[in-house]
């Protein structure tokens, strides 16, 4: 597919869900494709994914919960975290261009939820190790404290106006740092960009 101005990226990432770090076509083998609603034309392709892909990503986030993900320290989560605010920066440019493109908004608006996103992420990478209990008054005999923990698996819708700063940011930032998110209906091309922090976190903590 041609990109359809010098600027913007051409898209090649397969209409697949990325599902415990490895590309997955659909249960079916169906893809919808993506229109750039300024000028009616595809944008890319997407798997159309059934019951059966969520519980695929679900079981994968869950594993990851269990497993290496879960087992990482507050800080080391945050240090993730913080490589993938550093990772969607470096790429300001050709991530604004494709949200432009998959939202049909104007290129500055797209470059604010870039930065949007990135700040999300640094902001709750930073939070990490930060999730503090409580202790409670009560009387001598006792002692009282709150004790904070994940509850498991999250899954997230994301809106198609600001599928970067909400269903990138806003929605699974401050779940990643503590436990994996199960991650719904985005761009395929938004997915290449991060494919250099999907080599340092452990599988399944997003589809």
């Amino acid at each position: 597919m041609n990109a359809p101005h010098p600027s913007w990226p051409v898209v090649t990432t397969p209409a697949a869900n990325f599902i415990a770090n490895h590309w997955v076509a659909s249960t079916t083998g169906a893809t919808l494709p993506m229109i750039d609603p300024s000028d009616g034309e595809p944008l890319a392709a997407i798997a159309r994914s059934d019951a059966a892909d969520v519980d695929a990503a679900v079981r994968a986030a869950q594993a990851a919960f269990d497993g290496a993900w879960g087992a990482l320290a507050p800080a080391d989560k945050g240090r993730l975290l913080g490589a993938l605010s550093r990772a969607i920066a470096d790429r300001a440019d050709e991530l604004a261009a494709i949200e432009a493109r998959d939202c049909g908004k104007p290129v500055k608006q797209a470059r604010a939820d870039v930065a949007a996103c990135a700040r999300y992420f640094e902001f709750y990478g930073g939070a990490a190790d930060k999730l503090h209990g409580a202790t409670i008054p009560y009387p001598r005999e006792f002692s009282v404290l709150t004790w904070r923990e994940p509850h498991g698996v999250t899954g997230h819708i994301i809106p198609w106006n600001y599928p970067l700063q909400t269903g990138w940011g806003a929605k699974p930032a401050p779940h990643w740092r503590r436990t994996p998110a199960s991650i719904i209906s985005r761009s395929p091309a938004r997915r290449r960009r991060a494919r250099g922090w999907r080599r340092k976190r452990p599988d399944g903590i997003a589809r």
